[in-house]
């Protein structure tokens, strides 16, 4: 496996340390009919408290979209997963992410009523970024670089089990 190192000019030090690794997603449309095993949908933006697990009121209706997605899928298995930004320590970011994926699945439970057992939390903290860090010049305004972070803060439903 080959590791390449970025440069980040910081405040005028050098900053080198090596680059994420980027995943690739083809999200298949939360609205689509035919899911299989595998199939990864990326809910509407979430927006939780800086730092927290709590979801802000402007994220109640995208949980409703899965809460309405779940009850149209009831055999499937789903797993609601939560990824944070790059940003922090990846030990609090696993914790927080992990925090969050249980605040979702928490409402939608409560929405919905269905039984836990086809549906699983999962925080990925900053392990599965979409975007790299090489992608926020040292030039770009603040503004920019949060759009770029902003990417990789996500919730996604994966399909683990399809069942007729």
């Amino acid at each position: 496996m080959k590791v390449y190192f970025i440069s980040l000019m910081l405040l005028g030090m050098s900053l080198r340390m090596p680059a994420q690794t980027l995943v690739k997603r083809n999200y298949k449309p939360i609205n689509d009919t035919v899911f299989k095993a595998g199939d990864i949908i990326k809910a509407p933006n979430i927006w939780f408290q800086f730092g927290a697990c709590g979801i802000l009121p402007e994220g109640k209706d995208s949980v409703q979209l899965i809460a309405d997605f779940v009850l149209k899928h009831p055999k499937h298995k789903i797993e609601i997963g939560v990824h944070t930004d790059i940003r922090g320590n990846k030990t609090a970011n696993l914790k927080l992410s992990q925090c969050r994926a249980d605040s979702v699945l928490a409402i939608v439970l409560k929405v919905t009523g269905i039984s836990p057992k086809n549906i699983v939390a999962k925080g990925y903290g900053s392990t599965q970024p979409l975007v790299d860090a090489r992608s926020v010049g040292a030039r770009a305004s603040l503004e920019e670089q949060e759009m770029v972070y902003f990417k990789n803060k996500r919730v996604e439903l994966k399909i683990l089990e399809v069942s007729k």
